[in-house]
């Protein structure tokens, strides 16, 4: 007995022993790997500043060659909320750098609970010693319902036992305890790999001004921090953006723009995109500290586009003073660095979300005045209103979130259409035409303009922008392509009106359609724009006959159609057709420079005869501005419906209209429209002025004139008189 047992004692033995030998060897091999994986993680030690310099990271060793992180979270999805909770943590492996961000919302969720986690994998830069590229991405969005729903009434009686469908009530059951609701999304290789996405500056004082930005400790102590850096180094385009961001704060402003002009001119083909959309935010604070220095009284855009409505006489006067200042109007301002004050976890910061009623209402009526100049001969005026809503348009679409851009984006195509009318049918001669050269190119040529990639830079932070959705989950995510392809057929349709206009130019100055590029290329100052939905291509042109010629873009299918038809976006995003412009040798609307004369509708319908323009009110679509007949004392009146587009409150169908002075009405001649005209006079209404409340068929009681302090829809049309001679 005692030999077996000193037997077994051995087996014991010999097994405990070959458990601790393979105890060790396992242990040598994690130690080579942990070694091996971390082998060149002090490479990775420094203060560095992240997200195109607008946040700071500052990795430190820890441990057997591990890293910590310490400095301010890298945005992920929401810039406007800050979480309940976030952390930081830094890997090393095989030669990369791995940050991953996890951020708990709770209180400043939409949701009863929500969190995010972003994974970012980086290469050491091969241009920049010590810049790390980030080349993989992915961020991670799970939301929950809190389970202390279980406990409430209203659960089990109102949403579980009423259903009648027991499937259905226990999926809700289910979701809850077990199934969050996933969105993933991930950098999009075709933008990638981003170069210096952590740009190293060894400079520790840089954890104090990061301190005092995120206190919102604007000082003059603040401004002195970084002064400093920026002397040591000068050229740092990244510690430059920063120094001149705080000399337009709180320094000299004067100062503040000489240095991004010169910053500006040195950087505008830097390969980082994230340090060009910080340019973009510290461009808005100049521009505002600019605009509210050189005018102080300037009112805000909401004062004018907000409620209560702002009157017809202060809208024109701010719109034209905003384009007198040759720059774009920034109503959201976000530092460059946020602070940690505005966004602690009980606090929202949404960005302004501008009324879209407002704005669309008082950009046709604007677009409406400006027309009735060219019936008036103020000519100069017309064009300087045009060009304003575009401007304004210009400042939406490159500020804030994206319903705003979506406005600023249909402001721009509204103004796009109607300085294609002015340039067609305004411009008689070359000194016209270098009047609407000269200020297409002001447009053009305006700074701080954005991009159709950066359409969702303010909905989300600007590197969530950069990825793509690859698994959909609890929210309906905006459709990022229709947005940006919105944007860019806008942008065509600008570029076309140059094109055109260019195009026009050659047939007044040498009686001749363009033969060639150049030709167009000399009037605009530049080459032919690109095409936006071209492979690598310009906008084309081409002569359809001795009497016209037409400049267009493939459009968003990318076919050429030869300008055979118009693309329509509601065909769909992606259907078939080219964005173009015709230019006949003639002008389809003859505005005279002097102004519109006619003793009755038959003779301003000879002075017209493709109809008049088109009316931005009228419920028929292509209708033109409406007429009403003169009489012995009183004046023809040509008129819009205005903005409570009141068309189908009266019977025009059996209308009888004539001469002045018959003793019967005759009928004005309404002969076809030329060949390709735009509006016809089959669309063209001429009424008798009503003097009732219940006019007869053919009659129109002419309101009076609109007035948006009565409200953004309200009463009233808009009208000129014109005078008989």
């Amino acid at each position: 007995m005692k030999i077996l047992k000193a037997i077994k004692g051995k087996k014991v033995l010999r097994i405990l022993v070959f458990f601790l030998a393979l105890g060790f060897v396992f242990l040598v091999i994690g130690f080579l790997w942990v070694w091996q994986t971390r082998k060149g993680s002090e490479k990775a030690v420094g203060v560095y500043l992240a997200y195109g310099g607008r946040s700071l990271v500052v990795l430190e060793r820890s441990g057997f060659g591990g890293l910590k992180v310490s400095g301010s979270r890298i945005f992920s999805s929401r810039d406007w909320v800050a979480p309940d909770e976030f952390s930081i943590e830094a890997n090393f492996k095989k030669g990369q750098l791995e940050l991953i961000q996890e951020e708990i919302y709770g209180k400043a969720s939409p949701v009863d609970y929500m969190k995010e986690m972003l994974e970012l994998r980086m290469k050491p830069s091969n241009k920049i010693a010590g810049d790390w590229n980030l080349t993989w991405g992915k961020l991670d969005s799970r939301y929950k319902f809190r389970k202390s729903n279980l406990f409430t009434y209203d659960f089990w009686i109102d949403d579980f036992f009423s259903s009648h469908n027991p499937k259905e009530a226990f999926s809700e059951l289910y979701k809850i305890f077990v199934s969050p609701h996933v969105e993933l999304y991930q950098l999009d290789p075709a933008l990638g790999p981003f170069p210096s996405f952590l740009h190293k500056t060894g400079d520790e004082r840089f954890i104090s001004y990061f301190e005092n930005r995120h206190r919102e400790n604007v000082s003059e102590n603040t401004l002195e921090m970084i002064r400093e850096i920026a002397a040591d180094d000068p050229n740092d385009p990244y510690i430059s953006l920063h120094l001149i961001e705080m000399e337009a704060i709180t320094g000299n402003l004067e100062k503040a723009e000489r240095l991004w002009n010169k910053w500006n001119e040195a950087n505008k083909n830097h390969p980082d995109c994230f340090l060009k959309h910080s340019s973009h935010v510290v461009f808005k604070t100049l521009c505002m500290k600019k605009l509210k220095k050189n005018h102080p009284g300037f009112p805000d855009m909401g004062a004018i586009f907000g409620s209560p409505p702002a009157s017809m006489e202060k809208t024109l006067s701010w719109l034209y003073d905003l384009l007198k200042t040759d720059q774009l109007f920034f109503n959201s301002q976000d530092p460059l660095v946020p602070s940690h004050i505005a966004t602690s976890p009980t606090v929202y910061y949404f960005p302004p979300i501008p009324n879209f009623l407002e704005f669309q209402v008082k950009v046709k009526v604007c677009r409406t005045l400006a027309l009735f100049y060219l019936f008036q001969g103020r000519r100069t005026e017309s064009l300087k209103l045009l060009a304003s809503l575009y401007r304004l348009g210009q400042s939406l679409d490159s500020d804030g979130v994206l319903i705003r851009k979506l406005i600023g984006i249909a402001i721009r195509a509204i103004s796009a259409n109607s300085l294609k009318t002015y340039a067609l049918n305004a411009c008689e001669t070359e000194e016209d035409l270098e009047e609407c050269r000269e200020m297409l190119s002001r447009l053009h040529n305006t700074p701080g303009v954005d991009t159709p990639e950066n359409v969702f830079a303010g909905e989300f932070s600007f590197l969530r922008s950069r990825m793509r959705i690859v698994k959909r989950g609890f929210f309906a995510t905006p459709n990022l392509l229709e947005a940006q392809i919105r944007h860019r057929v806008t942008d065509m349709k600008f570029q076309l009106v140059r094109m055109a206009t260019a195009a026009k130019h050659c047939v007044v100055k040498k009686g001749e359609f363009p033969e060639t590029k150049k030709d167009l290329e000399a009037f605009l100052g530049d080459a032919i724009p690109k095409d936006s939905f071209g492979k690598n291509t310009n906008l084309l042109y081409k002569k359809s006959s001795k009497d016209e010629c037409c400049v267009y873009s493939v459009g968003p299918d990318k076919t050429d159609d030869k300008a055979a038809f118009s693309y329509d976006p509601t065909n769909g995003t992606f259907s078939t057709g080219d964005i173009f412009i015709r230019i006949p040798r003639q002008r389809e609307f003859s505005f005279p420079r002097e102004g519109v004369r006619a003793k009755n509708a038959f003779e301003l319908l000879e002075q017209f005869p493709n109809g008049l323009p088109a009316d931005a009110f009228a419920d028929t679509k292509w209708r033109p501005f409406s007429i009403i007949e003169s009489a012995k004392d009183q004046d023809l009146v040509i008129f819009s419906f205005g903005p409570d587009t009141d068309e189908r409150d009266y019977d025009f169908h059996s209308q009888e209209v004539g001469k002045e002075g018959t003793k019967a009405f005759e009928p004005v001649p309404t002969p076809p429209p030329p060949k390709d005209a735009t509006y016809g006079r089959s669309l063209q209404w001429v009424m008798r002025r009503g003097e009732t409340d219940s006019p007869k068929p053919g009659y129109y009681e002419l309101e009076p004139m609109y007035d948006p302090t009565n409200g953004t829809v309200s009463n009233g049309d808009i009208f000129i008189e014109i005078p008989k001679d």
